[in-house]
C-alpha cells in the first residue's frame, strides 16, 4: 500500500504575549477536536469553593476542569500524539496454560476474576490475565511458532503508559485548577502521566508558556520494531527501559516572537534526542494559524474568534491546479469550471466549489488505488483518505497506479484526472440537481453529533442525534473531518463527525470578555430544552460568556440516592 499519514484532524490551541495584543494582556484560545456527540462530551462549569474559582469545560463526573481559567491563569491542550503503547506476543507454555515465556523462563500469569451482572440471568465470571507487560487483550490461538517449526499457543498483551497503576490525572488536574502562575502550572505538569498534551498556558501577570507533559517510553537501540508492531515478549530487548526524563519533554516560555501554537504537528526539532512518535500530523492547521498570527501585530479576542472560525484550506493548494486543468465532456463541466475560478482553497459552507474539489478527490482517490489495494481501500478509507499518497502518484506521473489493472486498456494520470471529474459531476447532479448555483457544501458535509445507541436505529436517530451543515475540511482551522466512505445507513458521503468539540478564547486581563461554546448543549436528555439549544450558535461560531452575566436561571440540587435493593 502507499504512505498515507495522518489525516489533519486533531486540535488547536495558541496563545499571545500582551505585546502582540490589543489589550497588551495574554489572549488563549483552543478548540480540541474529538468524536461528535449527543450529547457532548464536554460539560461548562463554573466551581468555586475555598481556595479555588475555576470555570471552563470538563467532563460529567470528574471534580476539575479540565480546559479552562481561574483568577491568575488560562491553559488549553492539544494532543501530542505519543507512541505510548506497545503490544507483545506472549507465548503460552504448551504444558501449563497458566504460565507465559519471559527471558528468566516460565512465568504465572496474574489473574483476577470479573463479575459481569447480567440482568434476568446468571452472573458470568471472566478471568483476566496480566503479564508483566500488562493485561492480556486477545488470545492469538494456535499458530506457527515464528521463532521455530513447533506449533504453540500465545496471546497478545498491552503496554501503555495510562494502565500504570500510579496514573493520578484527576489530581494533577485538580493542581492545574490551583496554579497561581506559570511556574506552578509547569510543576504541577511534573505528575501528569497520560494522556500527553501539548499544553499552553497563559499568566494574568503576562507571561506565556508551552509544556508537553507525560510518561513516554525509552525504547533500546536493539528495539528494531520501534513499537510499531507486536514484539516477542519473551526478548527483554524490546522492553522499555524507563521513561524519557520529566524536564526533557518538549516546552517553550515567553518567546520573542510573542505568541505560541499547536496543531498536532511535529513540536521538536530534529535534533531532539528521544523518539516521540513517528505519526506528527500535517502541518496545514498550523501552517494557517501562524500565517493569521503573523499577518497583524496585534489581535484582539474578536480576531481570535475569527481565527477559530477560519476555513481556509492550504491543503487544497498541491492538487488544485490539476482540478482547474482536467478536461471533461459533462454537461456540466463548463459551469464547474466556472464554480471553481476563483476557488483558492476557500471552504466557505455556501459555496459550490468545496464539494466539487471533494467530490472530485474522492472520485480520483478510488480510481487511483482502489483497484491495488481491493478490500484494504474499502476498509482504510474510512480512517485515511490517501490525499498525500495521491499527490506523489501525480508528481510523478506514476502510470504503475494511475493505470486501472481490471481494463484492458492503460489509463493515464491525466486520464483519470478528468474522468475522476466527471464521475464526481454525475455523482453531485444525482443528489443535488443539475443548477450548480443551488449546491451548497453544507448540503453535504454534515456535522453529525452521534447518539449511541440510537443513532444506529433509523427510526430513533432523528429524535437523538443533531446535525448541522457547515464548512472547512479536514485541513482547516474550523476543521471538519471529511469522511470519503459512504455512510451504511444513509449511503452519505463527506459527513463530518469529527470537529471542534470545544471553542474557548481566554482573556486574562478581564476574564469577564472570556467566552467558550461546546457543540450540542448541556443536557443529557433529548426531551430536554438545553439538549440542542447550543448546536446553532456552534454552528455559527458564537459563544457564551464563561464568567455568567451575575444571574440565575435555575438551581439543580442533587442529592445522594439510597442503595438500590437486590
Amino acid at each position: 500500500a502507499p504512505e498515507s499519514g495522518v489525516e489533519g484532524v486533531g486540535s488547536n490551541n495558541w496563545v499571545l504575549a500582551g505585546s502582540r495584543t490589543a489589550s497588551g494582556t495574554p489572549l488563549l484560545a483552543n478548540d480540541p477536536h474529538l468524536k461528535l456527540t449527543a450529547p457532548s462530551l464536554w460539560y461548562l462549569v463554573r466551581l468555586e469553593a475555598p481556595g479555588l474559582r475555576v470555570a471552563g469545560a470538563t467532563m460529567p463526573g470528574l471534580p476539575g476542569v479540565v480546559l479552562g481559567q481561574n483568577e491568575h491563569l488560562a491553559w488549553g491542550y492539544t494532543n501530542t500524539g505519543p507512541d505510548v503503547q506497545d503490544l507483545y506476543i506472549e507465548q503460552i507454555d504448551p504444558a501449563d496454560p497458566t504460565r507465559y515465556r519471559t527471558p528468566e523462563g516460565w512465568a504465572a500469569f496474574e489473574t483476577a476474576q470479573e463479575v459481569i451482572r447480567v440482568r434476568g440471568g446468571d452472573d458470568v465470571t471472566l478471568t483476566v490475565r496480566r503479564t508483566r507487560h500488562g493485561p492480556v487483550i486477545s488470545d492469538a490461538g494456535t499458530v506457527d511458532d515464528v521463532v521455530g517449526r513447533e506449533r504453540a499457543r500465545f496471546a497478545v498483551a498491552m503496554r501503555w503508559t495510562a494502565l500504570d497503576a500510579d496514573i493520578d490525572s484527576v489530581g494533577v488536574t485538580l493542581a492545574f485548577n490551583r496554579a497561581r502562575s506559570l511556574d506552578e502550572f509547569v510543576a504541577a505538569s511534573r505528575d501528569w502521566v497520560a494522556p500527553m498534551q501539548s499544553m499552553v498556558v497563559a499568566e494574568r501577570a503576562g507571561r506565556i508558556g508551552m509544556v508537553a507533559p507525560g510518561r513516554v517510553p525509552l525504547r533500546g537501540p536493539e528495539h528494531d520494531l520501534h513499537g510499531l508492531a507486536p514484539a516477542p515478549g519473551w526478548l527483554a530487548r524490546y522492553d522499555w527501559l524507563g521513561w524519557v526524563p520529566a524536564e526533557r519533554t518538549p516546552r517553550e516560555f515567553d518567546p520573542a516572537r510573542g505568541w505560541i501554537a499547536t496543531a498536532n504537528q511535529r513540536i521538536v526539532p530534529a535534533d531532539y534526542p528521544y523518539f516521540l512518535t513517528a505519526d506528527w500530523t500535517p502541518s496545514w492547521r498550523q501552517q494557517r494559524i501562524e500565517q493569521v498570527l503573523e499577518s497583524r501585530r496585534t489581535h484582539s479576542l474578536d480576531d481570535l474568534a475569527a481565527l477559530q472560525a477560519d476555513v481556509q484550506s492550504l491543503a487544497v493548494r498541491p492538487l488544485l491546479p490539476r482540478l482547474h486543468a482536467a478536461r471533461s465532456g459533462h454537461r456540466l463541466a463548463g459551469a464547474a469550471q466556472a464554480q471553481l475560478a476563483a476557488f483558492d482553497g476557500r471552504m466557505a459552507a455556501d459555496a459550490a466549489a468545496p464539494l466539487i474539489y471533494w467530490a472530485w478527490l474522492r472520485q480520483l482517490t478510488q480510481a487511483v488505488f482502489a483497484d491495488e489495494l481491493g478490500p484494504l481501500y474499502e476498509r482504510s478509507i474510512g480512517t485515511r483518505n490517501f490525499k498525500d499518497a495521491l499527490e506523489g502518484v501525480l508528481a510523478r506521473d506514476d502510470a504503475r497506479w494511475c493505470d486501472d489493472h481490471r481494463t484492458a486498456a492503460p489509463e493515464t494520470c491525466a486520464q483519470q484526472v478528468d474522468a475522476a471529474l466527471s464521475r464526481a459531476l454525475d455523482e453531485l447532479a444525482a443528489r443535488h440537481g443539475e443548477d450548480l448555483a443551488r449546491w451548497r457544501w453544507s448540503q453535504a458535509l454534515q456535522a453529525r453529533a452521534e447518539h449511541r445507541p440510537f443513532s444506529r436505529v433509523p427510526l430513533l436517530a432523528p429524535w437523538f442525534e443533531l446535525r448541522a451543515g457547515v464548512g472547512g475540511d479536514t485541513y482547516t482551522v474550523n476543521v471538519a473531518r471529511v469522511n470519503l466512505r459512504a455512510d451504511p445507513q444513509t449511503g452519505e458521503h463527506y459527513l463530518n463527525e469529527h470537529g471542534p468539540s470545544l471553542r474557548a478564547l481566554y482573556d486574562l486581563g478581564e476574564p469577564a470578555r472570556s467566552r467558550v461554546m461546546i457543540s450540542t448543549g448541556q443536557a443529557g436528555l433529548p426531551w430536554a430544552r438545553h439538549y440542542r439549544d447550543l448546536l446553532g450558535p456552534w454552528q455559527r461560531v458564537e459563544y457564551l460568556p464563561l464568567w455568567g452575566e451575575g444571574r440565575t436561571v435555575a438551581t439543580l440540587v442533587l442529592r445522594p440516592a439510597a442503595p438500590a435493593a437486590r
